[in-house]
């Protein structure tokens, strides 16, 4: 039998000699599947791999919605995010540009003299705003790379 399924290219003398011969006597029984098993199996088929389909275009279209989800809110955390000039983002910012620079210095110095300063402005905490936070500011103002938001 070289055109039998049983024979591509295996060695049939690697298998047991009572597995080769029922494979033989079923490959020469051939015979046919009787037409109702043959539609109930494919039907039993096309159910279950249509529930799979369904299952799986559902899994995508929820990872989706999950994924808009998550850049939206992404993109909303950047949009309301602190920024620059929107309020004091670092400890002496008073003017909300995203660095301590000598121009904080200069609006507290302002304040101290003109007698406005804010009760914010107190960055030493001593319970007044006085020449010492001027001082503070100024000297945060020209540390190195301290001035610059970090998050």
């Amino acid at each position: 039998m070289p055109d039998s399924p049983i024979h591509h290219g295996a060695d049939p003398g690697d298998a047991p000699p009572g597995l080769v011969e029922a494979l033989r006597r079923l490959d020469q029984a051939g015979g046919e599947m009787p037409a109702g098993v043959d539609l109930g199996l494919l039907a039993a088929a096309h159910r279950t791999y249509a529930a799979r389909r369904r299952a799986g275009r559902m899994l995508r279209g929820a990872g989706t919605i999950a994924g808009a989800a998550a850049l939206g809110i992404g993109a909303w955390a950047v949009w309301t995010g602190p920024r620059p000039g929107a309020g004091a983002l670092v400890h002496g910012d008073v003017d909300g540009s995203g660095v301590v620079d000598i121009l904080d210095a200069l609006i507290v110095a302002n304040g101290v003299r003109d007698g406005q300063a804010s009760a914010a402005w107190d960055f030493d905490g001593d319970g007044a705003v006085t020449r010492a936070d001027v001082e503070q500011v100024a000297i945060r103002a020209v540390r190195l790379g301290a001035g610059t938001v970090s998050r």
